[in-house]
């Protein structure tokens, strides 16, 4: 079970390989459907290159659904302080592999979610994605809609 933070708000961070499709689209969505009692971030576990920056097609998908991601600049995990994240979403194989072996350890929930990377497909594939993240998004937010209700 998730424990809520002592602020009592749930803190997720969500990360994929690169930190400039998927995580930030779940980012952008949870923080949106969350309502300030679960904040979100994001991170890659790949070092890429310092100047990328979010890729136009998923910009665009974001904008047909009314969220700016534009401002959105990629980060390493190794970066984070992981500590004040009460859940982890890993969002690609290749990053689970990379995080736990490679950087800092993690107490809270890991989720795993096997999410397709759109990177370089079609706007239909960026679609598919955002609309499986509206909806993954929506399920764990209800799921942690409970967590704390009985808390005193």
């Amino acid at each position: 079970m998730v424990q809520k933070s002592t602020d009592s708000v749930i803190k997720v961070i969500f990360v994929c390989y690169g930190n400039a499709c998927r995580s930030p689209m779940a980012e952008i969505i949870c923080n949106s459907f969350g309502k300030k009692k679960i904040i979100a971030e994001s991170a890659e576990v790949c070092p890429a290159l310092p100047h990328i920056d979010v890729d136009k097609p998923t910009i665009a998908v974001m904008e047909e659904i009314s969220l700016d991601i534009s401002k959105h600049k990629p980060r390493h995990i190794h970066s984070v302080d992981l500590s004040p994240f009460d859940i982890l979403i890993n969002m690609s194989p290749v990053a689970a592999q990379d995080l736990f072996e490679n950087y800092q350890p993690f107490s809270g929930k890991i989720i795993e979610w096997d999410v397709t990377d759109p990177r370089g497909r079609s706007p239909i594939i960026y679609r598919k994605v955002r609309d499986d993240l509206r909806g993954r998004v929506s399920a764990l937010i209800k799921d942690l809609a409970g967590v704390g209700k009985n808390d005193n």
